[in-house]
């Protein structure tokens, strides 16, 4: 039998010295340093919280039966055969505590500074530091506002290094080890990471999106057989549905085939793509790129069923015959004014439109609109539906 004491207050110090008298403990607190908010305090008892704490923290260092784990969280916990089950996720040192006697020498000659979050970034310190009352010295890697901000937490950094150093397919690889839409995203993104890119401050920020799209053209152009992945086998025995083949849910089932599951994808559409198809104007996004990058999806063995709309009825049935059901059925509503006159005839939501459109020019086929048009709204939408009418030959007014 263990014991796990979770909190590393003066409280939580007690506690593991008095369960270690009878048996093993394990001691997880969030921070890299002991002694909790009590040690924040100005005196307790007419003493300084040190001369209390320092006592407790040398007997939980010499104490074999404790075991210490500093910047660490509970993740889960499960009970199972008459105890519980801990899941604890441990953000790394980067020392080995085994061999660290904290001498601070290393401290002296660290040629790496940082922003010093605990002086509010007013002030920088080494990268190697110690916390007060810390078991040993711990080592901080700063995770690049660029890669904090990216939804999918892509390593900005390291592609960008590769592309600099000439090693595109490296670049390539490693873009896509995250999102299996490299030349789509270098297109199409938002790219909130050069808002917070730090070169920035200096000049203006690096092109992000369009490093992504340049590695993704020059790969495809130049790498076309070395990239083509092959067939996935599905070695968990489950079944996966997914509903909607827009990127959730091609991104969906791509990582879950990599992971070994059988997946079929069910789509309501003549086409594959969902907005990226039916949302965003040719001109944008080239079919062509987009339905290489389907290919790949495909290609490890995700099967992909079009016009097929899950209704109440089939929506029951795939719950009873798959595993799991994955929903990704996308934002394919226009927002409304709610003003009178909106729903008139020759008045179309600018979503209906764009899908209208582009699924149309598949089909040879166009979208018939008068001479002069009104486009209310600047958002993304607004600007592609104007672009798109205005490439059929009609005068167009923004409001």
């Amino acid at each position: 039998m263990s014991f796990l004491v979770i909190g590393g207050g003066y409280a939580g110090l007690k506690a593991a010295l008095d369960c270690a008298k009878e048996e093993e403990v394990f001691f997880v607190l969030r921070t890299s340093n002991l002694g909790g908010l009590f040690s924040k305090l100005h005196l307790v008892d007419g003493k300084p919280p040190s001369d209390i704490l320092s006592p407790l923290i040398e007997q939980i260092k010499e104490n074999d039966k404790i075991h210490v784990f500093t910047n660490s969280v509970i993740e889960r916990v499960k009970e199972a055969d008459h105890g519980f089950k801990v899941s604890v996720r441990r953000k790394p040192i980067r020392i080995d505590e085994t061999k660290c006697d904290s001498c601070g020498e290393c401290w002296k000659i660290c040629p790496v500074t940082t922003p010093d979050w605990c002086n509010g970034w007013l002030s920088n310190r080494n990268a190697i530091y110690t916390p007060d009352d810390a078991l040993s010295y711990a080592i901080e890697r700063e995770t690049p506002f660029c890669q904090a901000t990216c939804p999918v937490s892509l390593d900005i950094r390291g592609y960008a290094g590769f592309i600099a150093d000439g090693k595109f397919k490296e670049a390539y690889d490693l873009i896509r080890a995250k999102v299996p839409f490299p030349g789509v995203l270098g297109r199409v993104c938002t790219h909130p990471c050069e808002d917070r890119c730090k070169r920035g401050l200096l000049d203006e920020p690096i092109s992000i999106a369009k490093l992504k799209r340049f590695v993704a053209d020059i790969v495809y152009e130049n790498y076309r057989e070395e990239i083509k992945p092959a067939h996935v086998p599905s070695t968990t025995g489950k079944k996966v549905a997914v509903i909607g083949a827009g990127p959730a849910g091609l991104t969906a089932a791509h990582d879950l085939k990599i992971f070994g599951y059988d997946v079929t994808i069910f789509d309501k559409l003549p086409v594959v793509g969902g907005m990226m198809v039916a949302g965003i104007p040719e001109y944008r996004l080239p079919r062509a790129t987009l339905e290489r990058e389907i290919e790949f999806v495909t290609d490890i063995g995700v099967e992909i069923k079009t016009n097929v709309e899950v209704d109440k009825a089939m929506f029951e049935e795939l719950c009873r015959t798959y595993d799991a059901v994955f929903v990704s059925v996308g934002a394919h509503v226009s927002g409304k004014l709610g003003i009178p006159g909106e729903d008139l005839d020759g008045v179309i939501p600018g979503i209906d439109f764009l899908r209208a459109h582009n699924l149309n020019l598949n089909h040879g086929n166009e979208v018939k609109i008068g001479k002069s048009v009104v486009v209310v709204g600047g958002g993304n939408v607004a600007i592609d539906a104007a672009r798109s009418v205005l490439r059929l030959g009609s005068k167009v007014v923004i409001v």
